[in-house]
């Protein structure tokens, strides 16, 4: 993905869903969900085209916080990504009752 459309993705609240305006995801487990259940994300996305990487840190440190502040979610164009596709790494992830979702 490009990264207007990576910048978008990882944006609280968004969904690629873009027929469906009320929809944001399927049980809430999503791009966005995980970054923020996380303290370290990084993705490198390359569409063929454009590369672009993001990496945040302390996204569920903030999110727990009660800070005005926004957190920083630099997206950075200048990377030597080599394959084309979508790779997301997660550190210190908080899993909480992510796993334990059920289809019934």
């Amino acid at each position: 993905m490009n990264s207007e459309l990576l910048s978008d993705a990882v944006q609280l609240f968004e969904t690629g869903k873009k027929e469906d305006d009320n929809s944001v995801g399927e049980k809430g487990v999503g791009l966005t969900f995980s970054i923020f259940q996380s303290d370290f994300a990084e993705i490198d996305s390359f569409d063929g085209t454009e590369k672009s990487r993001l990496v945040v840190k302390n996204a569920r440190k903030w999110s727990k916080s009660t800070t005005d502040e926004s957190l920083d979610l630099p997206i950075d164009t200048d990377t030597e990504i080599k394959k084309r596709g979508t790779t997301v790494i997660l550190g210190q992830l908080m899993a909480g009752d992510l796993f334990n979702l059920t289809f019934k």
